[in-house]
């Protein structure tokens, strides 16, 4: 991902990777969101934002929006983020 310090939320509901991360995580996105939030915490401001309107649509997902939101924000604190 190019340009990290503009990552804007329309940015990442465009991106695939990111949008199967947020309702269909796998361990390869887990590791590598993780990492990306670890070396360029600007973009979790906008992560949160796109996360919460990606669960927000309807999806084939077997996770509640309030699960998502719970997981996302565990991961979140992993990498030593505080979440509001």
């Amino acid at each position: 991902m190019k340009g990290h310090h503009h990552i804007r939320t329309e940015e990442l509901l465009l991106n695939e990777s990111f949008i199967h991360f947020v309702v269909a995580p796998t361990q390869e996105l887990t590791t590598h969101w993780t990492h990306q939030f670890r070396l360029h915490p600007e973009l979790i401001a906008s992560a949160n934002e796109a996360a919460a309107i990606i669960s927000d649509q309807p999806a084939e997902s077997a996770l509640s929006k309030q699960e998502i939101m719970e997981m996302f924000h565990r991961i979140l604190e992993q990498c030593g983020v505080p979440v509001a």
